[in-house]
């Protein structure tokens, strides 16, 4: 995924060709949606075949929602506060959650 939206930039310096900017939204979008693939394959490490269903149908909603409007809600704290601090500082606060739920679940079955 990192080497897709990495080797996508250098097509950034070079837009005024006409095929460019397709084939950069098209190296960069794969990168972008293979959190969309790569979810289910992790997921798989953790959770059996008849809870992955159950676990998909809240992973996939929350990670959708979360990528639209959390840069809203920091845009918005932002503007309210006139500073980065606090969006910042909510952003390390929703990574230490996230990381700290990650931590709470079992070890993957090997």
């Amino acid at each position: 995924a990192f080497v897709l939206m990495a080797g996508a930039m250098p097509l950034l310096l070079r837009l005024n060709e006409p095929a460019l900017p397709f084939l950069f939204g098209a190296a960069f979008g794969l990168g972008m949606s293979s959190d969309s693939l790569l979810l289910p394959l992790l997921a798989t490490d953790y959770f059996d075949g008849t809870e992955l269903g159950r676990v998909m149908a809240i992973i996939v909603p929350v990670n959708t929602v979360g990528q639209v409007w959390f840069p809203s809600l920091l845009s918005l704290l932002w503007a309210a506060t006139g500073s980065y601090r606090v969006p910042i500082l909510v952003t390390f606060a929703c990574i230490l959650t996230g990381r700290l739920a990650l931590a709470l679940l079992p070890a993957p079955r090997r």
